[in-house]
């Protein structure tokens, strides 16, 4: 009852049903580990963590509560417990991708705390976390884990774009922008930066060839060209409707509107 309250986001009677598992059995550890999670989304980490220490010391190879203690060891900004704790929890549940991807998150913590951008070092922890996030995606794939796949991608991108091969980048986040995710926007935001700010195409390629725009936005751009075209021949090819003497004779109106759809 406790875990069901809590996937459904009722913490106080999550907490309540909980708490009454462990006066009937203060060793069961999925209870101490749902009421550290509940403590953690709430930010109070000092009770989270009482929790997740009770849990492993009834189970000290729990995965959950390892993941948990590792999640809370980051906010603590404590990258190289993290990293032991997950490393532990990896090794007890092999080829979970989500332990995977939190690792590889706590690694670039790790190294952008710990090496300048421009120093070898830091390269190679960026193509190490590449590594570990190219397995987590084919982990995903056979799993079908499509919200793990899409944040996977997402920092795929991301570190492609750092290690300096912004096409792999490019790759990497239109494919996230395709899997739906709550990822998406932000992968089209760093997609759009890509391709605005580092590619910088010529304005007919850009349009054209957007990796974000529809392809009736770029049926509009092309038939927005064509009218254009039309509008500034069309003087040429009807020299008549438009001399002075036959445009006192037409409709002002008509008039108006060329000229208003020629500025458009």
């Amino acid at each position: 009852l406790g875990a069901a309250l809590y996937k459904l986001n009722q913490y106080k009677a999550a907490v309540t049903a909980l708490n009454m598992c462990l006066e009937i059995n203060p060793n069961d550890i999925e209870g101490h580990s749902y009421l550290g999670l509940i403590f953690f989304n709430l930010g109070n980490l000092d009770s989270a963590e009482a929790k997740v220490n009770d849990a492993l010391n009834v189970d000290n190879n729990q995965v959950d509560a390892l993941s948990l203690k590792a999640r809370i060891e980051i906010e603590n900004q404590n990258y190289d417990s993290a990293s032991v704790y997950f490393q532990r929890a990896i090794s007890l549940d092999i080829g979970n991708p989500l332990l995977i991807l939190w690792y590889s998150y706590t690694k670039y913590l790790k190294t952008e705390f710990s090496f300048d951008s421009k120093v070898a070092e830091y390269q190679e922890e960026i193509l190490s976390i590449i590594r570990g996030l190219e397995r987590v995606v084919t982990l995903t794939e056979k799993h079908e884990e499509t919200n793990i796949q899409a944040y996977s991608l997402y920092f795929l991108g991301f570190f492609y774009y750092k290690s300096k091969d912004i096409f792999a980048a490019m790759e990497k986040l239109e494919q996230c922008i395709k899997i739906n995710s709550s990822i998406e926007s932000s992968a089209r935001n760093v997609l759009n930066y890509i391709w605005d700010c580092q590619i910088r195409p010529p304005l007919w390629q850009w349009w054209l060839h957007h990796p974000t725009l529809s392809f009736f936005s770029k049926s509009g751009f092309v038939s927005l060209f064509i009218l254009i075209l039309i509008l500034f021949w069309l003087p040429a090819m009807k020299p008549k409707f438009f001399s002075s003497y036959h445009r006192k004779k037409i409709n002002s109106l008509i008039y108006i509107l060329y000229l208003f759809l020629l500025c458009f």
